[in-house]
């Protein structure tokens, strides 16, 4: 999605409230101007800006899903502790017998150590393991009781890892939809942009305070002295996001 603005959407979205500020202050001139910039277009920029503040920003996203993989760490831990004990009971029921280590994933384990989706999968065909050799563990000393806490946990991280999933999609969908707003709020300032430039001709400080900054640059105040350099981007340069 490509938005049609060079500056921050921070920065942006301050110089539509600074210049939406100075628009309502002179609606009268824009409204003597083109009667479409009146009341009703002054309510609906500021209905979008609102929806922008209203909605989830990319940091809630950010932060949701930090605190996710926090989660899916400790309960990766728990899963791996539980792995450890099926092992040992598996060789201790099975010393001699690498066919039945295989299917206990004994010989797996290291390679999806540090791989969470993998694990998960790994830990399901070990559940189907243990189910199917239920009673050689127990005679070693295994509990029924471990056995369901190994399918809880392993659900568990299932459960976390589709959640990881969802947030990144939605924080995707969400991006997208922000700067698909965004670049629609261009659109009506670019319009005022383009009828201050006429409104204001001879007053070049006026003109300025409807423009939107260069990368880098503030937004340029109402009471900024005369200054004939013009800075708002007729064409700019669309940024992929």
């Amino acid at each position: 999605m490509k938005r049609k603005y060079n500056i921050s959407d921070a920065k942006f979205i301050v110089s539509c409230s600074v210049i939406l500020n100075d628009f309502e202050t002179y609606l009268d001139d824009f409204t003597d101007f083109n009667s479409r910039l009146n009341h009703t277009y002054l309510d609906e920029l500021k209905k979008l800006l609102n929806s922008l503040n209203e909605q989830l920003s990319d940091n809630y996203y950010k932060y949701k899903v930090a605190e996710i993989n926090s989660e899916i760490l400790e309960k990766v831990n728990k899963v791996r502790r539980r792995f450890q004990e099926i092992k040992f009971y598996t060789e201790q029921a099975f010393p001699e017998n690498s066919d039945i280590k295989h299917q206990a994933g004994i010989y797996r384990f290291r390679e999806v150590y540090h791989k969470p989706e993998a694990l998960y999968f790994l830990m399901k065909k070990v559940e189907d393991f243990v189910k199917n050799h239920m009673s050689e563990l127990k005679a070693g000393g295994f509990r029924s009781k471990n056995y369901a806490q190994l399918k809880t946990e392993n659900q568990e991280l299932h459960q976390l890892l589709e959640l990881k999933t969802q947030h990144i999609n939605e924080r995707k969908q969400s991006k997208i939809e922000r700067i698909q707003r965004l670049n629609h709020l261009w659109t009506y300032f670019y319009e005022i942009r383009r009828c201050a430039y006429f409104i204001y001709s001879d007053k070049p400080t006026m003109k300025m305070c409807f423009t939107f900054p260069k990368a880098g640059k503030g937004h340029v105040p109402i009471n900024k002295e005369d200054n004939e350099q013009e800075i708002f981007i007729e064409n700019p340069e669309l940024m992929e996001d």
